[in-house]
């Protein structure tokens, strides 16, 4: 056995209540899964169906399609609870009547109940009724439909204490149940009205097409123009499939074109990389061309101080041996002295060529 799985987003009908509606004084009707009305004929099988079709189509001039398609039934009937017979028309006949349609579903998705519904009130026989409709958010069992016994005034009309706000105008109605019921097409009233409406049937097929779907009226002049229109449509597709051809074509020597400007890119970074690191390389050998002739310059700067030294220890030298001559020291002495001035002289001149 198969278990279906409900639909998150389904709006299950669950309540069906009933205030002065025909012969019906207060009634709550519960609804669980598919139900079945069976009975007589004038047993009230079309009233519920006629209530339940008044508050989801806000439509109260097309009552008892199911029962007949001409049928003459009428929203004072319903409230009134028109009996035909000659001499007590009405049930209801006499002071101000108030009724109630009301109902209530469950919502899937929130696992919430809301009510949707319309109270109907008929100042007398001959007068207009008025319709006010409502939407609560709640079961049907957070209403006052009934105040002490009596059809519940507008300003006693509650939700748990709380006063119920109606709108009577039907197209705004209308429109605020489609969108509470799931944002319904503009033709689910009449498709309500149409699946009522129903005779019996030997093909599903016919009871679709003849009720559930909406007419059509086939148009030649419309239908040429369509064909028309497709053909200049498929013109337009085959054009367009050639110049995402040719676009295709194109992308792909735009991609070549990229890769190989990549390539180019690639080398020439390379290319770059290379003369960076010979670069670096050169810096590298005079860093330490630099450093060898710095070694070498103070190499020579220490030989230069210490011929300086030594320059400087023969001028004493010198000085001391003029001493001694004004002393009357031998000329050998002076002379040998005199050499080797000469030699350090020499020596010195060499050593500071040598450094610049």
């Amino acid at each position: 056995m198969m278990t279906m799985q409900p639909n998150e987003q389904m709006k299950t009908l669950t309540k069906i209540r009933l205030i002065n509606w025909h012969y019906i004084t207060d009634e709550t009707i519960e609804v669980r899964g598919s139900v079945l009305f069976s009975g007589e004929n004038a047993s009230g099988k079309s009233t519920i169906l006629d209530a339940i079709q008044l508050v989801l189509t806000t439509n109260s001039t097309r009552f008892n399609p199911a029962a007949n398609e001409k049928s003459k039934r009428k929203l004072n009937g319903y409230v009134r609870c028109k009996t035909g017979e000659e001499g007590n028309t009405y049930v209801r006949s006499s002071g101000a009547v108030i009724s109630y349609v009301a109902l209530e579903f469950h919502e899937q998705s929130k696992d919430n109940y809301f009510v949707i519904g319309v109270k109907l009130d008929s100042p007398d026989v001959e007068s207009d009724i008025t319709k006010k409709w409502f939407i609560v958010e709640g079961p049907m069992d957070s209403l006052s439909f009934v105040v002490n016994g009596k059809p519940a005034m507008d300003k006693e009309f509650t939700q748990n204490g709380r006063r119920v706000q109606f709108e009577t105008q039907v197209s705004r109605a209308k429109e605020n149940f489609k969108v509470r019921l799931g944002r319904l097409d503009d033709n689910f009233g009449e498709m309500i009205i149409k699946s009522m409406a129903f005779r019996p049937m030997e093909k599903v097929k016919d009871f679709i097409n003849n009720f559930i779907l909406p007419k059509n009226v086939i148009k030649t002049e419309v239908l040429q123009e369509n064909i028309r229109n497709l053909r200049e449509l498929q013109n337009l597709i085959n054009e367009v499939k050639k110049q995402i051809a040719q676009l295709q074509e194109i992308l792909g020597k735009a991609d070549e074109i990229e890769q190989k400007n990549y390539d180019v890119q690639v080398i020439d970074i390379l290319i770059k990389i290379a003369r960076t690191e010979d670069i670096k390389q050169r810096i590298e050998a005079l860093t330490q061309k630099i450093s060898s002739d710095q070694t070498i310059l103070e190499n020579n700067r220490k030989r230069q101080e210490k011929l300086k030294d030594s320059l400087d220890s023969a001028r004493r030298k010198e000085k001391e041996l003029e001493f001694a001559l004004s002393s009357n020291e031998t000329g050998r002495m002076i002379e040998k002295l005199n050499d080797s001035v000469r030699n350090l002289t020499f020596s010195l001149v060499r050593a500071e060529n040598e450094a610049d």
